[in-house]
């Protein structure tokens, strides 16, 4: 944050003259600071910074700084990618995270097939099937157990 930046974020709470003392730098330049222009530059990233809005938007607020930057170059933008990428995180803008995929009990191994896949009986009591589930709660992990006789 520049100097002046803060100086004219906190002049409703301080007078100028003391926060200008503080941070030191000049009144005579915070004024002339604060008289001028917004630079190209400044300008330029608020009209990109409206685009990336629109894309991040029209995405369903998925896309985040990489398939943004592709989209505006495909537009005919050129620029560099973390130019988006500060422009979207000085506006609090993010793209989903992909998760990452783990195995439940990693140190079970899957059980055989004694079936050898066929999921048929001739009678009751011959042939069942099972599986758990588990899914986390807000309470705790939830278990779900399913038990089945494969007789029709």
């Amino acid at each position: 944050m520049s100097r002046f930046r803060f100086v004219d974020d906190h002049r409703n709470t301080y007078e100028v003259k003391r926060l200008c003392d503080v941070v030191e730098v000049s009144t005579s330049g915070f004024y002339a600071w604060k008289k001028r222009p917004p630079s190209p530059r400044a300008v330029a990233d608020g009209e990109l910074l409206e685009e990336i809005r629109r894309i991040h938007t029209d995405s369903r607020y998925t896309y985040g700084a990489p398939r943004i930057h592709g989209q505006l170059r495909r537009r005919g933008h050129q620029l560099g990618c973390k130019r988006v990428a500060r422009l979207m995180r000085q506006d609090g803008l993010m793209g989903v995270h992909k998760r990452k995929w783990r195995r439940c009990r990693p140190d079970i191994a899957p059980a055989p097939d004694r079936l050898n896949r066929d999921f048929t009986a001739a009678r009751p009591n011959l042939r069942w099937v099972a599986d758990i589930t588990e899914f986390p709660t807000g309470q705790g992990k939830l278990h779900v157990a399913g038990v089945r006789d494969l007789c029709h």
